[in-house]
């Protein structure tokens, strides 16, 4: 059981790593209905849905590198080259228009 005064990643570590051994014994239903049960016991409206989307999020996240930090920095870069244009679009038809 993880220790309720361990803060931080620690605690997601333990609470994950924890889930996944009711999820193991269990199934993801059983450990889902936990779920909601623990988080409504602290005031969070949790469904069963969101319950078992964590577990597929976590499964993935130790299984897989999703690497989403590099898809932000592939869509701020596509940003910023469709600013450059709009810009650069801009400027030539300020040029134009002083010519």
């Amino acid at each position: 059981m993880a220790n309720s005064k361990n803060l931080g990643t620690a605690s997601l570590l333990a609470q994950t790593s924890e889930l996944f051994g009711i999820e193991n014994e269990y199934g993801t239903d059983v450990t889902a209905h936990l779920m909601r049960k623990g988080f409504s016991r602290k005031g969070i409206d949790l469904s069963i849905e969101e319950g078992k989307g964590f577990l597929k999020v976590a499964h993935t996240f130790l299984e897989s590198d999703v690497n989403i930090g590099y898809l932000l920095k592939e869509e701020e870069d596509k940003a910023m080259k469709a600013t450059q244009e709009i810009l650069n679009m801009a400027l030539h038809k300020e040029q134009h228009e002083i010519v």
